[in-house]
């Protein structure tokens, strides 16, 4: 049954918080009225670490649009993706799955049928809904387009975020939602640009430091070829020339980002629009040995920036209770007012939202990596990283069972970069998280059936992004 969304009211559909804030050396109650929101809009920055965004306390990277908007919004400091690459953590995101449940643990597999995913269940609530993807392997193809009246997604393997704006700029005139008083709207924008390789468009390519390097023009197939940086030479490729080619595309991404807010600020689509800003996933940059790529489950590619602001009166601030992007989904649909789906291994975000001391919603959060190779587990005090299977993907693979010499155990607080492998001197400490592993790898009660892709040109457009040899 359609809802009516067109006449919301503050007073009777109001979601209340009771938030409190210091001032004054005493504590005070405020009350903050978050309404059901008129449109709800996600923006997922692909391969975006948290760590190079000036709201999460990076210095040298500019990100001034995004910072202004964390001002303005909840940003959470510790939310993990659920997945190390592009087409599992979205499906997560809108569903609230886990990458095994949901069926889709790499990118070659289409999203399968889902009637729960969020797009469709607007869809069904009478939204219009239009998505707006920018890299090639989010098409139609790999079946994340389900329930989407508008879906724009590029022909090639990659679209600037600069082209992308264009389309969703001709999609407000056309719809006439230049004119402001927008109603009833679900709309999901993806930005691809810092995925490697790393070729920012001027003058973001000369930002940085080192990347005016002559060395840079070799750079860009070097990046995108996903290749260690061993196997060119240490003394021909200086590693901190991709990073400030990185650096250049999230300053060129933050500055689109700008744009975006500006075009649904002049449609209406802003102060009365819950909106969502989060990563699929962050990007190695040769920490832990790992260059160019999205591999590995270190916070380097699962610590994600999550900001989320709701409609109506809230006190923005920083929040660091755990999260997951399994939450997205849960939140939205509570603030929205909708029915969530019949399964769900998030939880709704809107408590902690409404009060920075609100207490814990997770225990742990999990992430996978690509095929289900490793799995991790994350508590306010420990990582656990433990191999799954045997064998390269599309082998004779075979579960791992015992944790000796193929798991890694760190402290969050007293090694943020995560450098020292604690596994062989605190069995003890790990062998609560081991249980929690096995039982989440156990787990299969909610797995769907998924398909691998078999389409032609989306197999292309996967092996030109480095996901297929």
């Amino acid at each position: 049954m359609k809802m009516y969304i067109s006449a919301v009211t503050a007073s009777a559909l109001s979601l209340v918080f009771v938030l409190i804030v210091s001032g004054c050396g005493k504590k005070a109650e405020t009350v903050s009225t978050v309404v059901r929101p008129d449109n709800v809009v996600i923006i997922t920055l692909d391969t975006t670490r948290a760590d190079y965004l000036g709201c999460y306390g990076n210095t040298v990277v500019k990100t001034p649009n995004l910072d202004a908007f964390a001002a303005g919004a909840v940003l959470f400091t510790n939310c993990y993706s659920t997945c190390n690459s592009t087409l599992p953590s979205h499906t997560s995101m809108f569903t609230s799955l886990y990458p095994k449940d949901h069926g889709v643990v790499h990118n070659k597999i289409a999203v399968p049928d889902l009637p729960s995913l969020m797009p469709r269940v607007f869809k069904a609530a009478g939204y219009r809904t239009a998505a707006f993807t920018s890299g090639g392997h989010l098409s139609p193809a790999s079946g994340i387009n389900q329930g989407y009246d508008d879906f724009f997604s590029p022909e090639g393997f990659e679209r600037r975020s600069a082209d992308t704006n264009e389309i969703v700029r001709k999609w407000l005139t056309v719809l006439g939602y230049s004119s402001g008083g927008t109603r009833g709207v679900f709309a999901w924008f993806h930005y691809f640009d810092p995925h490697g390789g790393y070729e920012p468009p001027a003058p973001y390519d000369t930002m940085y430091k080192l990347i005016s390097d002559e060395r840079v023009r070799n750079t860009g197939s070097y990046v995108v070829d996903n290749k260690v940086m061993q196997d060119y030479g240490k003394e021909e490729y200086d590693p901190e020339i991709a990073r400030d080619l990185y650096r250049g595309e999230i300053t060129f991404m933050d500055s689109e980002f700008g744009r975006l807010a500006g075009m649904l600020k002049a449609a209406g689509m802003y102060d009365n629009t819950l909106v969502v800003v989060v990563a699929d996933h962050g990007e190695s940059l040769g920490d832990h040995g790992i260059y160019w790529n999205h591999a590995g489950l270190y916070d380097a590619t699962v610590h994600v920036p999550m900001m989320i602001k709701p409609a109506g009166k809230f006190t923005p601030g920083v929040r660091g209770q755990l999260a997951s992007s399994t939450d997205i989904y849960p939140t939205v649909m509570e603030m929205a007012g909708i029915k969530p789906g019949p399964v769900s291994h998030g939880a709704s975000l809107t408590g902690i939202i409404g009060d920075p001391s609100a207490p814990e919603i997770h225990d742990e959060v999990y992430f996978q990596s690509i095929h289900e190779g490793q799995l991790g587990v994350k508590t306010l005090k420990d990582t656990y990283i433990r191999n799954v299977m045997t064998g390269a993907a599309g082998t004779n693979r075979k579960m791992i069972t015992g944790p000796a010499g193929q798991a890694e155990l760190y402290d969050n607080a007293a090694d943020p970069g995560q450098t020292r492998n604690l596994i062989a001197d605190a069995a003890d400490r790990a062998a609560p998280l081991e249980a929690k592993a096995m039982a989440f790898i156990n787990d299969r009660a909610t797995r769907t059936d998924a398909a691998e892709i078999t389409d032609k040109g989306q197999l292309k457009k996967l092996k030109a992004l480095g996901y297929l040899q």
